[in-house]
């Protein structure tokens, strides 16, 4: 239910103004940025309220979404000035759906400032960083300790089986979407940006590496893709832990296209032995 200190997920350049040093809403203030990506900044806040009523800051993650659009992609549905805006209150709703999981990143509140383009989102903080911020680290903490490696593994399936029974398909599944307590001990699913209710989806959300080379190539033909709850699709984000690399890890077509000819290369027996024993 936390957000990372320290996270690949989102491009440190930000060309926005910051806000460091200021408060908002008279309640958070701001702490540093955490990082920044097309359309919104994430910053560690201290939430002054509830640091007056402990002994200590009450620090959150507050992220700052861009909800102006210049040059709309898409009309938006009757009721939304903007089809960004549209999008930023859709992953408020389904973060709110599905928050109360213990390894989901809790959302605790969402607004809109007056005379401000912007939607801030008030979310739980952690110093752990994310999965693959961890992954890249010299000494990956998870290799060789199958143990903690399977908690991982089954609790981030634990919160993937929750947002399904809710009627939600994440849809951008990967490692900088995992974020890790401090400990390395819990794992939190977070960004519901591209988190849809449908079966199918012709619309190319997603990161490429993290989709199966099947999906990959639909999309880029502009076929619709299954988006079954329970097809087995983001293995990759499952196993990276044990391999330390991603499962699908080339970004180009042709080599996708060869995954999904059956031309994939051996998985590590590593990989192998820990996916049959959580079988």
């Amino acid at each position: 239910m936390t957000v990372a200190a320290r996270s690949n997920l989102l491009d440190t350049s930000d060309s926005r103004p910051s806000l460091i040093g200021q408060k908002v809403c008279d309640r958070y203030l701001v702490q540093r940025r955490i990082g920044a990506g097309t359309f919104g900044t994430v910053y560690k806040v201290v939430d002054l309220e509830l640091s007056d009523l402990v002994d200590g800051y009450v620090c959150r993650a507050m992220k700052v979404i861009d909800v102006a659009d210049p040059n709309p992609p898409r009309i938006p549905p009757p009721g939304y000035v903007n089809y960004r805006l549209y999008q930023a209150t859709r992953e408020v709703y389904y973060h709110q759906l599905v928050s109360s999981h213990p390894n989901i990143v809790t959302l605790h509140e969402s607004f809109i400032m007056a005379n401000r383009e912007e939607m801030f989102l008030i979310l739980d903080y952690c110093a752990g960083g994310d999965l693959k911020t961890c992954i890249n680290e010299k000494h990956n903490p998870l290799v060789g300790d199958d143990r903690r490696m399977r908690e991982i593994i089954l609790q981030i399936c634990g919160a993937v089986d929750f947002i399904h029974s809710k009627g939600v398909v994440h849809k951008d599944l990967k490692p900088q979407n995992i974020l890790i307590s401090r400990n390395g001990r819990k794992a939190f699913l977070c960004d519901f940006g591209l988190s849809t209710d449908t079966q199918t989806s012709t619309y190319g959300g997603g990161t490429k590496p993290y989709m199966s080379p099947g999906k990959e190539s639909r999309l880029t033909c502009g076929a619709s893709i299954d988006l079954d709850r329970r097809t087995p699709g983001q293995t990759g984000v499952l196993l990276s832990p044990a391999s330390g690399c991603l499962d699908f890890r080339h970004h180009n077509l042709e080599y996708a296209r060869a995954l999904a000819m059956g031309q994939r290369h051996t998985p590590q027996q590593k990989i192998r032995q820990i996916h049959h024993e959580l079988r």
